[in-house]
């Protein structure tokens, strides 16, 4: 268990390391966007879109090294649902608006891609929100190739986000 928690917690944090960087590049876009979803209020939605990065580099680092992976868990689950959420509201108005969830690196628009992916980070999340895990990637003694398998494994499960976010549903 505590490896199949270490491989969810290391794609969660590949995907929050890259999008966070990848929104902080480009952090005006990143305001622009949050705020014209339309769930929050103007003022928070921009405050929000200047923190969202931020505290997905934080998720990520905390992950990486292992410290209060609960708290990241839930903390990565609220957040990931409120992109399901965003998501939803966007494709119920019928509006076309960019996602940039990973900054100017990919240009997708926000929908059922968005849901897809959010929906299977959530899956990673939840586990590492509600067991314990015992393994941190620097507590790993066993031979370098259980580490690399690992880190093989969660960057497949990077990668099958990334690929679901180009879905579209008509």
């Amino acid at each position: 268990m505590d490896y199949l928690l270490l491989i969810f917690s290391l794609s969660l944090s590949i995907t929050f390391l890259f999008s966070g960087i990848s929104k902080i590049v480009d952090i005006r876009t990143s305001i622009r966007i949050t705020s014209s979803v339309g769930i929050l209020p103007k003022s928070f939605g921009r405050f929000f879109g200047s923190v969202l990065p931020l505290l997905e580099i934080i998720i990520a680092l905390c992950l990486i090294i292992g410290y209060k992976t609960n708290y990241m868990g839930i903390i990565s689950s609220i957040l990931l649902i409120s992109f399901i959420i965003a998501n939803f509201k966007v494709i119920y108005e019928g509006k076309d608006l960019a996602c940039n969830c990973f900054g100017n690196l990919f240009k997708e628009s926000m929908g059922w891609g968005g849901i897809i992916h959010s929906f299977i980070l959530l899956i990673f999340a939840l586990p590492v929100g509600l067991f314990s895990m015992n393994i941190t990637i620097f507590q790993l003694q066993q031979a370098m190739l259980d580490l690399l398998f690992i880190l093989l494994q969660a960057i497949s499960l990077f990668m099958i986000g990334i690929i679901s976010r180009f879905v579209e549903i008509k």
